[in-house]
């Protein structure tokens, strides 16, 4: 059974400790610390933490935008 996060709960600098700690992405810490992404990666960038932005590979992509073309068709 996988725990729930209350995300209320959750400070700014823990959202940033995981996703230093490459727990949870750029986008997930914003969510958790009730931010935009791009305030985030400000924020990040004012403190001198690297921020990486994860790109999926090209097949998958490609896999991604033929399921779209078919399913919007």
């Amino acid at each position: 059974m996988s725990e729930q996060i209350d995300l209320k709960s959750v400070t700014l600098e823990q959202a940033i400790a995981l996703y230093q700690q490459e727990e949870i992405s750029l986008g997930r810490a914003a969510e958790m610390a009730g931010i935009t992404r791009w305030e985030l990666m400000r924020l990040l960038k004012a403190r001198g933490t690297p921020v990486t932005v994860q790109v999926p590979p090209t097949e998958e992509m490609d896999g991604r935008i033929v399921a779209f073309l078919a399913r919007s068709r």
